[in-house]
């Protein structure tokens, strides 16, 4: 059987149940999904809707058995204090659950595409595994926020896998903040794990083009389709990181691309229909305002801005309804309206 972790609230609820979902649709061997619930909300979902896959398990819990997190609690803000759980979750699951032998930590905002066994096939003695971000050409430079993402990583109850995740619980405790320390050898949960691959002999990084995709990574490879499954240099895609994918309503989104330099992608049939699959799933778990949510739990405030400001001034935007889905760039398209009326009025002065 396998285990997998991950963490939400109810404001990342239709995430977290998409991701889940994909499970039950693409794992070919048994697993059981461990979520770490950030409010009270949560449970009362599953409550209401129970699932013979997941277990759930309250934030009070885990700050009960380490005491320690109630203090970094009360010195960070509620992003970098869920970056600190990263590793107390798994640590958690291995002390309290001793028919778990190996934990993998998943992001709520990736989706399976394809069976994750196979990453697991490929990498049969590693103990440790982590995903690279494996940045494009151009954008190598934001490896100042870590070499590997902290989105998919696994440990077996191995000793040296042991003292990795408690060696990152007394870091993260001491120093987890949504910056780049002055030293520029810390950032949040995620930059620790740059020496990692020098320090653990049992460890593998991830080296699957078709794990791991994601905005900063999506131009390093060929996206396409064939028979109605979404491949990556023809192997199928295994999942997908939806980082920075944002709601503006229920029809229209930002996906992010635009940050990575990778806005050409947008445009690629196949990419679109990795968001249009996205979407489709996310709308079957509706069951708040998405669009409220979404604001509340985003690292960067847009509260203030109304439906059409987010839209006209994000650089690129996805439609997507039940049928179709199509990428538009608003801000390119005023801009040039705007160079053609001032032409006009030029002409006519």
């Amino acid at each position: 059987m396998l285990h997998f972790a991950t963490l939400f609230d109810i404001n990342y609820l239709s995430r977290g149940l998409a991701l889940i979902h994909s499970l039950e649709q693409h794992c070919s061997v048994p697993f059981k999904v461990f979520v770490l619930s950030l409010d009270e909300q949560v449970p009362i979902h599953f409550k209401k809707n129970p699932n013979k896959n997941v277990l759930v398990i309250q934030l009070s819990e885990i700050e009960t058995y380490f005491p320690d997190l109630l203090i970094a609690k009360a010195n960070r803000k509620k992003v970098e204090y869920y970056f600190t759980l990263s590793p107390y979750l798994p640590s958690y699951l291995f002390e309290k659950y001793q028919e778990v032998q190996q934990i993998t930590t998943l992001d709520a905002d990736i989706l399976f595409f394809s069976d994750p066994a196979i990453i697991f096939k490929t990498y049969p003695k590693a103990s440790i595994l982590i995903t690279p971000h494996a940045f494009h050409k151009g954008i190598e430079y934001m490896c100042k926020w870590g070499v590997f993402n902290v989105s998919f990583q696994s440990f077996k109850r191995t000793e040296e896998a042991i003292l990795c995740l408690d060696i990152w619980k007394k870091q993260c405790s001491d120093w987890c903040y949504d910056e780049i320390d002055p030293t520029g050898t810390k950032f949040a949960d995620q930059k620790y794990l740059d020496d990692w691959p020098i320090l653990y002999k049992s460890l593998c990084v991830i080296n699957i083009s078709s794990v791991g995709l994601a905005p900063w990574n999506i131009k390093n490879h060929i996206i396409s389709t064939h028979n109605h499954k979404i491949s990556v240099d023809g192997i199928p895609l295994v999942y997908y990181h939806f980082h920075g994918l944002r709601l503006i309503t229920n029809n229209f989104i930002t996906h992010s691309l635009d940050s990575y330099e990778a806005i050409s992608s947008a445009k690629n049939k196949a990419v679109q229909k990795i968001y249009h699959i996205y979407m489709l799933s996310l709308s079957n778990f509706q069951y708040f305002n998405l669009q409220e949510t979404d604001n509340s739990i985003a690292r960067y405030q847009v509260n203030g801005e109304g439906i059409f400001k987010k839209i006209i001034t994000s650089n690129g935007v996805l439609f997507v309804s039940k049928w179709i889905v199509f990428h538009f760039n608003l801000t390119k398209i005023s801009c040039f309206i705007r160079m053609i009326f001032n032409k006009i009025s030029s002409l006519v002065r």
